[in-house]
């Protein structure tokens, strides 16, 4: 598998995570009682990857995969709206835990290290970069 397709893929599912955390409102579950927030991002995201490991050996056997009835076009608008909605939402969330609103970014950071950590992959926000899974 090239370098490209795997940066494709965690595009792919980095995505997919961003969108199932905001449509099933997974947001409002959040509990600071709980635990902190990057674990409760972290639980999700390795809960993603299982889901779809899970998908992919389904594939294999012949299961099968519904098909997305959107232009590319119109898909590439709505991840576009998609990641400036979550970005807001993040940043709102991030800053909701923190004394100083000016930590955000350095907290954001560290987040997002712990997930390409965790994951092997490289998360940024920001700017698209060249091998950087690219959030919003």
């Amino acid at each position: 598998m090239g370098p490209l397709l795997v940066n494709k893929q965690a595009r792919d599912l980095t995505q997919e995570f961003f969108a199932r955390l905001l449509a099933k409102d997974y947001l409002a579950r959040v509990d600071p009682q709980k635990g902190k927030f990057r674990s409760f991002l972290l639980a999700g995201l390795k809960n993603l990857l299982w889901d779809e490991l899970d998908k992919v050996g389904r594939l294999k056997r012949g299961g099968g995969q519904p098909e997305l009835k959107m232009t590319e076009g119109a898909v590439r608008v709505a991840v576009h709206r998609l990641r400036q909605r979550f970005g807001e939402l993040f940043r709102e969330e991030v800053a909701g835990t923190l004394a100083d609103p000016g930590e955000i970014a350095g907290e954001m950071r560290h987040l997002l290290a712990v997930m390409s950590e965790s994951t092997g992959y490289l998360f940024t926000f920001g700017r698209v970069t060249t091998g950087l899974v690219y959030l919003f």
